[in-house]
């Protein structure tokens, strides 16, 4: 998950062309393109801000790193209030509960 959060850099380069709000575990991703592959790059982060996810699709076979059943687990933290400002800047719907 470090590796792929590295190569994002800064949340908010210019970079940032999607979003995916998973529901079911309450995770909220931020995805950043690689050249062509607008989905190239994914981090996704629980509401606390910690990253439970990150995925690689550079190449033909996407690599994913998870911590999804265990988010609690992971070292890598970054503001919630950020990742909710990239997912209003990206026309994200607001949770039923509205962002927290």
């Amino acid at each position: 998950m470090r590796r792929v959060f590295e190569l994002v850099g800064p949340l908010d380069n210019r970079s940032l062309s999607a979003y995916r709000i998973d529901i079911d575990f309450e995770f909220d991703c931020l995805i950043y393109r690689r050249g062509l592959n607008r989905y190239a790059l994914e981090l996704c982060f629980d509401r606390s801000g910690r990253l439970a996810e990150a995925i690689d699709r550079r190449r033909s076979k996407e690599v994913i790193a998870s911590l999804r059943e265990d988010p609690g687990a992971s070292t890598i933290r970054v503001s919630r209030a950020l990742v909710v400002k990239l997912l209003k800047r990206l026309g994200a719907p607001p949770p039923r509960g509205g962002w927290r």
